[in-house]
């Protein structure tokens, strides 16, 4: 976009002076009006000279001066011969006063005028000088784009001519090469060889595959395998959960529930029975090392779990930095365990029964506090838990990862139970080291572990997939090879029958083929 440099410059510099001219006449009719406001304000009722209005074409302030300086003259003539009392020479004195406001607030008006105009002129100026001042750096980029087009220009003549000395040398050149024997065809070629080349390709995608999966154990720094959790040291591992790409929501449990997740869950419910010998073992505390391992998922599963035992559970929200049970049972968490500790709410104003979910009640963690630890170790919360002992069969504790805060630890003196949840490739293997110490030093009562979120189709099972070694596969029904979806598979049926369960002609059993369809499909609730 550059046309001529110099010129841009020398148009700068022409620019330059007619504002600075017009800066110096602005400045000069700024003098003048102030020389102006000081023979308004500083002469009384005397006539003398009027001030020169040169330069400053404004007729209005003109015409205002004369008739000023007309009628002080006027008023020091008259002045001179009559009485002070004389009603001309108030006249004239009221006149005089009325005329002196007005000239001032012209002279006001045109200096804010000029003052304006002046900004804006040394506003550009500024412009203009910036864009001089990046006028020698351009000049010095436009010589070198110049330069690299001429070294460009006189190679590209260059390489012209060498192509057609190379094209006349060659057009020139005689052939001195003879045929001693014709080619043949139908030989083996030489280059390349199949067999080798097949063979290379398996042995590197062989070794490649195994060099990832070694790789990948070697720098992985999460649980990826369920033996991880086991050992001699290790706490006693009650159950696992797959994680499902179908499964929607957070409640995967129900009382004609009959998938992979939900027998899990059931299976956790009965391995915990074996560790509950006592009785009294009715708190259960779930927690975790870091956030998102599925504590609340577990704790709200596992609550119902036991609520379909017609036990009466109660599931209380103790992460009080990062309440998570309220929304998802949807109540507000208004009201919940910090009202209650504070002295604000009684015991039953906290507990709420879950819509739909006989004998199942929750209690909010409440608005979040700015002391959550020390409230939990207040007497008050030893008496929460009294009380809820005294009402229900069996109390689930949702609580924050121990490995962040200490909230857990204060929970653990009240609980009888504690199922510590692990995640496959989200739990760092340091946290190994944590399980163990906490098991082997008893600093959780009955320390149990759950392995969550296991990807069911991914390489890193090692044969704890639930396709073959756990019977989910095939003969139990929930993955039958047969599998569809309720509606899709009695439809087919009636298809093959050609008749309406509504006739009711007897021409089959409307009740064994929804008897054979629950098989099938796993879904009870026709």
């Amino acid at each position: 976009g550059i046309v001529s440099l110099s010129e841009q410059a020398n148009m700068y510099l022409d620019k330059l002076k007619e504002h600075d001219q017009t800066v110096t006449d602005i400045d000069l009719k700024l003098s003048v009006l102030s020389e102006i406001k000081k023979y308004v304000l500083g002469k009384g009722s005397n006539p003398g000279i009027v001030p020169s209005v040169m330069g400053i074409n404004e007729p209005i302030l003109d015409e205002l001066l004369k008739r000023l300086y007309t009628t002080e003259l006027e008023y020091g003539r008259l002045k001179n011969v009559t009485g002070s009392q004389n009603n001309e020479l108030l006249k004239l004195k009221k006149d005089i006063d009325q005329l002196k406001p007005d000239i001032l607030e012209n002279i006001a008006n045109i200096n804010v005028t000029l003052l304006s105009t002046k900004k804006a002129l040394l506003f550009e100026n500024e412009k203009t000088k910036n864009l001089l001042t990046y006028m020698p750096e351009k000049e010095k980029q436009l010589l070198k784009i110049q330069r690299q087009e001429e070294i460009k220009n006189s190679i590209y003549n260059y390489l012209l001519n060498k192509r057609e000395e190379t094209q006349i040398a060659f057009a020139s050149s005689v052939l001195d090469s003879q045929i001693l024997e014709p080619a043949k065809s139908g030989l083996a070629p030489v280059k390349p060889q199949k067999i080798v080349i097949l063979l290379t390709g398996l042995l590197l995608g062989f070794t490649s595959g195994i060099a990832y999966v070694y790789f990948y154990l070697l720098f992985n720094d999460k649980i990826v395998n369920k033996t991880e959790l086991e050992g001699t040291n290790m706490p006693p591992f009650v159950g696992e959960v797959v994680q499902s790409k179908k499964q929607t929501g957070t409640i995967v449990i129900g009382p004609s529930t009959r998938t992979l997740i939900a027998e899990q869950i059931r299976n956790i419910r009965s391995n915990l029975a074996y560790l509950a010998t006592d009785a009294d073992t009715k708190v259960i505390l779930v927690t975790s090392s870091i956030p998102s391992e599925g504590k609340t998922f577990i704790s709200i599963n596992l609550a119902i779990s036991y609520a379909l035992l017609n036990k009466r559970v109660a599931l209380v929200g103790l992460d009080f930095r990062k309440p998570k049970i309220s929304p998802i049972l949807g109540s507000s968490n208004k009201t919940g365990v910090t009202n209650y500790l504070v002295g604000k709410s009684t015991i039953d104003d906290i507990i709420e029964a879950v819509p739909q979910r006989e004998n199942l009640f929750f209690v909010n963690s409440g608005p979040i506090p700015p002391n959550p630890s020390e409230l939990i170790n207040t007497p008050k919360f030893a008496e929460l838990i009294t009380e809820l002992r005294s009402k229900f069969d069996y109390i689930i504790l949702d609580s924050p990862p121990l490995g962040i805060v200490s909230d857990s630890f204060l929970i653990a003196k009240h609980s009888d139970l504690t199922l510590y949840i692990t995640r496959q490739n989200h739990t760092p293997l340091k946290a190994l080291d944590m399980i163990e110490q906490l098991y082997n030093e008893a600093r959780l009562p009955k320390l149990a572990v759950v392995f969550n979120g296991l990807k069911t189709q991914t390489l890193f099972n090692y044969g704890y997939g639930y396709g073959y070694g756990y019977g989910y596969g095939y003969g139990y029904g929930y993955y039958h090879e047969k599998e569809k979806t309720g509606a899709k598979y009695l439809a087919k049926k009636l298809m093959e029958q050609k008749v309406s369960p509504f006739q009711n002609q007897g021409q089959f059993d409307l009740k064994a083929l929804l008897e054979e369809a629950q098989y099938y499909t796993g879904f009870s609730g026709w």
